[in-house]
């Protein structure tokens, strides 16, 4: 079963000025997107990072 992109949610993390850590976010791969064609045409203090699998693994340990 294939499944549709907007069934698959990423998990990624705001920084202000690529630095504060702010919050994490899960959206769908269209909507980040959005949110990059947004946010390429404004002001770069707010940035998105992807987790990936291994902070995944060391959150969990801690």
């Amino acid at each position: 079963m294939v499944k549709n992109e907007d069934d698959v949610f990423y998990t990624g993390r705001l920084y202000l000025f690529d630095i504060i850590p702010l919050w994490k976010t899960t959206k769908t791969k269209r909507e980040w997107k959005e949110i990059a064609m947004e946010m390429s045409s404004r002001n770069k203090m707010v940035i998105f990072r992807f987790d990936d699998e291994e902070e995944r693994e060391d959150d969990k340990k801690v």
